[in-house]
């Protein structure tokens, strides 16, 4: 039976029972919780057993399938591919509201159907799924196989964060098993190829590539307490090379820097040639260390998007860290567009670790408007170049204490006496000094 056989078998059956058997056990364990009613749900470590329990909350199919479609929407993590998307949010929300649950779209792998539409004032989110062959070899006897085919549902969710103009394609992936020939096997690729296609041709949506290597390879080579690359597979002209850390706290540059003698020349040097060498190839794909979210990502550079797979581990799964991710590179790939961030950038890296500055300061720096250099300064505190610490705005001496910059605002909070016999207020926005602190991996003191 084809994946377009199943589906049109599908509508004659129940869409719950199809979505129960393709999601995960701890999805449906969580569909439970969603669905109960009363103090705490059931306690069940069978499939089968929270599958019931499902059933016996009393809910319709439908309201079954709807909530079983909004938890898998919140737990697609694996796959991401990053897109810019391009267009006014207005413009865009209107056109993205007049998709229909239910809609199907022929493509060049099969049909997608609209299985879900949902949208807040960030994201508007749609889930396409489509069907897939699979086939394995089962063994009969000691002499016989055979082949058994099966269809599987993928689903693939759409995010597009409106504001920040960049579009999530997320998908869990699928086996097509070791008997399926390569004539029918349909790579990931494809998939997001396929779906990109269809969401311009279909919604009249305009979705580009974003320079995700660029502004990955810039965070790492400003010294971003945020990532760490830890491989790149580069193509540096006639030949290909592999770069790799054992320690994901360290990246490929400082294993390069590490096997030249130090006498050589001065470390610093040494790192900007290095990062001036990788950059200048053409980078196949990443593997990033993000610090904060304590996940791995490798990410590959293709001509829809970058798509990034998601190395879990201890970390929690959770969507909140992949947007979190994806709008941080994306911010940074549209502010090195603008030949005013990318210049207040510049600057601010060339503060050493500690180094404080004002925005009136890097404004003047910069030769720039005020308001545009304080946004690059925000954005540079998402990209983890800058901290913003405050201290009293006087330029007299506070008894009892060092009017010194903190990052702790709240410790500033009460009245302050100056040597000059003044008392000051800290608890009054206009009586707080803001600027920022140049931070390297995380490593200044408060």
């Amino acid at each position: 039976m084809t994946a377009t056989d199943f589906r049109k078998r599908e509508k004659a059956d129940h869409y719950a029972d199809t979505l129960l058997n393709s999601l995960a056990l701890d999805h449906l364990k969580l569909a439970l919780a969603a669905l109960h009613e009363g103090p705490e749900p059931p306690s069940l470590r069978r499939r089968s057993d929270v599958i019931e329990a499902i059933w016996k909350t009393g809910f319709s199919r439908e309201r079954v399938a709807e909530t079983l479609l909004s938890i898998e929407a919140s737990v697609v993590t694996k796959h991401c591919l990053l897109s810019r998307l391009n267009g006014s949010a207005d413009e865009t929300r209107k056109k993205l509201e007049r998709v229909s649950k239910g809609l199907e779209i022929s493509s060049p792998i099969g049909p997608f159907r609209v299985a879900r539409v949902a949208s807040d004032t960030r994201v508007f989110s749609i889930t396409f799924e489509h069907y897939v062959n699979s086939a394995e070899w089962i063994k009969i006897d000691e002499t016989t196989k055979t082949k058994v085919h099966s269809v599987l549902r993928h689903p693939c969710v759409l995010d597009m964060a409106l504001q920040d103009g960049y579009a999530l394609l997320r998908y869990p992936g699928f086996s097509q098993g070791s008997a399926l020939s390569a004539s029918e096997r349909v790579s990931y690729e494809r998939v997001s190829s396929a779906l990109v296609d269809l969401i311009l041709s279909a919604f009249e949506l305009s979705i580009s590539c974003l320079p995700v290597e660029d502004a990955i390879g810039w965070l790492q080579a400003k010294d971003s307490k945020r990532v760490r690359i830890v491989r790149s597979d580069l193509n540096p002209g006639p030949g290909k090379m592999v770069l790799s850390s054992d320690d994901e706290f360290q990246s490929v540059e400082d294993v390069l820097i590490s096997l030249f003698s130090p006498q050589m020349m001065d470390v610093e040097t040494l790192r900007r040639i290095v990062g001036e060498a990788i950059r200048s190839s053409v980078a196949t794909s990443y593997v990033a260390n993000w610090i904060e979210e304590r996940v791995l990502t490798r990410i590959k550079f293709l001509d829809v998007g970058a798509e990034f797979l998601f190395f879990w581990h201890d970390a929690p799964n959770a969507l909140r860290t992949v947007h979190r991710i994806m709008e941080l590179v994306a911010r940074v790939a549209y502010a090195l567009s603008s030949n005013v961030v990318r210049g207040a950038f510049e600057i601010i890296s060339e503060l050493p670790p500690g180094g404080v500055m004002t925005v009136d300061l890097l404004a003047g720096r910069a030769k720039a408007d005020r308001a545009a250099v304080r946004a690059a300064a925000v954005q540079a505190v998402a990209a983890g170049l800058l901290e913003p610490v405050y201290r009293i705005a006087t330029n007299d001496s506070l008894l009892d204490s060092p009017n010194l910059w903190t990052t702790n605002l709240r410790q500033l909070a009460i009245e302050w006496r100056t040597e000059g016999g003044s008392l000051i207020d800290g608890r009054e926005p206009q009586n707080i000094e803001v600027a920022f602190r140049r931070v390297v991996r995380g490593d200044v003191d408060q």
